[in-house]
């Protein structure tokens, strides 16, 4: 039987998928993304990670994520207001016939749904549900929770050690 998959764009909010994760006790698998696309209908032509100029995010080091994201397909910007570039690139992809997929909870995007329901395309949110804003889940056609997907995976903290 032949799977007919809608093309779909992944746009992940990195700071604010980071807030999720270190508060859940968990990592996200971004290796398994195209994968569980696939398991929803969704054929992922494009995958994009979005993060602050500065490759650390509090006392972590990004940038082993970033050169991963990068080797393994993902495009990776830079931006200050990662919500407004979120936005141009869920239009772009509205009007590219293309359905987008949001990993974040924050509730600036939700002007990204408005606009992607505009060219008549799915606006999908992805998210742990009690990090997800409420305009977020008002303006989007279907809410995932992350803790359903098989993509966050248990992951202890260290804590850092002081000088």
């Amino acid at each position: 039987m032949t799977l007919d998959l809608r093309e779909a764009v992944v746009l992940v909010d990195g700071p604010n998928l980071y807030h999720q994760e270190f508060h859940s006790g968990t990592r996200f698998g971004y290796h398994g993304v195209r994968k569980w696309a696939r398991e929803c209908g969704y054929d992922v032509v494009r995958a994009a990670y979005f993060t602050r100029p500065t490759p650390t995010t509090g006392h972590v080091n990004i940038r082993p994520l970033l050169d991963f994201l990068s080797r393994q397909g993902w495009s990776v910007i830079r931006c200050n207001e990662v919500a407004s570039f979120i936005l141009d690139e869920a239009r772009e992809a509205a009007e590219n016939y293309r359905d987008v997929i949001l990993i974040s909870g924050s509730a600036p995007e939700a002007v990204a749904a408005a606009a992607v329901k505009r060219h008549g395309r799915k606006f999908v949110v992805a998210s742990t549900l009690d990090h997800l804003r409420p305009e977020l889940r008002d303006a989007a056609d279907e809410v995932i929770d992350l803790r359903n997907t098989g993509l966050l995976e248990p992951f202890e903290r260290t804590p850092r050690r002081s000088a």
